[in-house]
């Protein structure tokens, strides 16, 4: 048969002898010392190739040497080194599942052109039986195989396919991938949170956890203008970085603090290989403050905001305005950060925290006084003397304050007030001593196993909507002391 030679492959060209008998050529023979390509099979060697009688010519146009004849000595294959195999489609091209589970199956492809032979390798698997052949002839490695792959058990798992010819092989090899016994799952997510209706300045106390992860962390979607995922996420854990961790009820306070569209996603994973996501999208109407008693026209309980800690020195977050112990129930040592509600009434001695609102805003913080004995706190202003530099004087900044039954009552004529729980314009230093189930003395004395609202303005009783204090922008803001209880 005729085979092309290119002058790259011959090292020598032995001269062709030429046996005369009379005038006609008895026998040409012609030797050729060729060696491998580049690519060649590791440890080959140059070897002789020896063509049959008909010999040899050159192409008078590019000057190759043409074998006419059949080779019949010398190297592996007759005729000039085939290339190497090429594997395409093959594992390294597949995209394998992740997350991947046990007995989950996916559909993988390969081909071979080139080839006499592949082998399966790597991993074992259903659809991949490792080890034995995948194909014997040019005609079926050639053709595209579909294999329907699934893991028969949890672990890490990395497939190969080697194909051959007489030059060499060639091995294509699967990226690896963790297949995990228990994918992660979400069992407490945004998307199972009743937190609807909402409305702007609300809070809402929720759970989330998750099984077969060992890192959860939430992002942002959607937040409105100005806000920030921290801010919303106010309280609680918002991550977790074991199993034990992501696996409990983890409780997370939610700050609306205006009205938008929130929309967040908690997102999960395995070290192992494998994640999961839960989203969910709230929308927050602008608050009206209902069931409360307004002081002046246009101003709106605060009932979600951020605590300043004056002991620290620092912002602990955004937080439920709306309860006592959210305010001054709080361990705000905590190391971690999530300031955990640890006490209710009376709250937690010395507590020099103080939420940041100023004019249009009051706060109204919730309590339930004890059944039995003779318990109560001092709430004593602080800081009266500062100069607030978002707007207002020292002397509007003062601080004025109820106890009553009723949400939002500044009326100092309300039945509803306790009696000696008006505190008007308070001063640096002044106290507001409260006591649950006292029958004498000048303080504010309230009643047992009842709920009391500690109401809160910057501004005069007789007057609220005459301050011009926006303690929202100050530098400093007022500070309640809770005292060590009676």
């Amino acid at each position: 048969m005729d085979a092309l030679v290119t002058k790259n492959f011959v090292r020598s060209l032995l001269i062709a002898a030429l046996v005369c008998t009379g005038a006609s050529a008895v026998k040409a023979q012609t030797v050729l010392q060729l060696s491998y390509p580049s690519n060649a099979v590791p440890g080959s060697v140059p070897c002789i190739y020896t063509t049959n009688g008909a010999g040899i010519s050159a192409d008078p146009q590019t000057g190759n040497l043409l074998a006419t004849g059949d080779f019949t000595t010398g190297c592996p294959q007759t005729g000039p080194v085939l290339p190497l195999p090429v594997i395409v489609p093959g594992p390294v091209n597949w995209q394998l599942p992740n997350p991947w589970t046990i007995n989950q199956t996916t559909s993988v492809q390969w081909a071979a052109a080139n080839a006499t032979s592949c082998i399966y390798g790597g991993s074992f698997a259903t659809g991949w039986p490792s080890g034995t052949s995948a194909c014997s002839s040019t005609a079926s490695c050639q053709t595209l195989h579909d294999v329907s792959l699934s893991p028969p058990s949890a672990g890490q798992y990395q497939f190969s396919l080697t194909c051959s010819n007489s030059t060499g092989s060639v091995t294509s090899t699967s990226p690896f991938r963790d297949v995990a016994a228990n994918p992660p799952v979400i069992t407490q997510g945004p998307s199972s949170w009743n937190v609807t209706p909402w409305q702007a300045g609300q809070t809402r106390t929720v759970q989330w956890s998750a099984t077969n992860a060992d890192n959860c962390n939430f992002s942002a979607d959607t937040l409105p203008s100005g806000v920030q995922l921290n801010q919303f996420l106010s309280g609680g854990i918002t991550s977790c970085t074991s199993q034990a961790n992501c696996g409990s009820s983890n409780n997370l306070i939610l700050s609306a603090t205006q009205a938008g569209t929130y929309a967040i996603t908690l997102t999960c994973s395995r070290s192992s290989g494998g994640s999961t996501t839960n989203s969910a999208s709230w929308d927050v109407t602008q608050g009206s403050s209902a069931g409360c008693l307004n002081p002046a026209a246009g101003w709106n309980r605060l009932e979600s905001g951020e605590i300043f800690n004056f002991g620290a020195y620092q912002s602990v977050g955004f937080h439920d305005l709306t309860q006592f112990a959210s305010i001054w129930g709080r361990d705000y040592g905590d190391s971690v950060g999530n300031y955990p509600i640890i006490a209710q009434w009376p709250g937690v001695a010395q507590q020099l925290v103080m939420p940041k609102f100023g004019r249009g805003q009051y706060i109204a913080a919730k309590f339930h006084t004890p059944a039995n004995g003779q318990r109560g706190h001092t709430l004593k202003p602080d800081g009266t003397s500062y100069a607030f530099s978002g707007g207002g004087t020292a002397n509007l900044a003062k601080l004025s304050a109820t106890v009553s039954t009723v949400c939002g009552d500044f009326d100092t004529a309300s039945p509803n007030i306790a009696p000696n729980c008006k505190f008007n314009q308070l001063i640096g230093g002044d106290s507001m001593p409260i006591f649950s189930n006292y029958a004498s003395g000048s303080f504010c004395r309230l009643q047992p196993n009842t709920d009391y609202y500690l109401n809160l303005i910057f501004a005069p009783l007789t007057s609220p909507a005459s301050a011009v204090f926006n303690g929202l922008n100050g530098a400093e803001v007022v500070l309640l002391q809770n005292a060590n209880p009676f």
